[in-house]
């Protein structure tokens, strides 16, 4: 089960069309504690969550707007 808090990385992993690894090298964390949080697994410890933080306040997520734009 995703936990809300970190549903959004799925998301934007999704919405770009990252593997995991590719994420985690993006945010740089290994593949298992990556997919561990985002599984809801296990909580970040400090470090992790400040590299979260740092890599999600440096993308733009698309409005719904923006999606239907051609």
């Amino acid at each position: 089960m995703l936990q809300p808090k970190y549903k959004i990385l799925e998301n934007i992993r999704l919405q770009r069309n990252l593997s995991y690894r590719e994420l985690a090298q993006e945010i740089g964390l290994s593949i298992p504690t990556l997919f561990n949080i985002i599984t809801g697994r296990t909580t970040p410890f400090a470090r992790n969550q400040y590299k979260i933080e740092q890599w999600l306040n440096g993308q733009t997520i698309p409005t719904q707007k923006e999606k239907e734009l051609p």
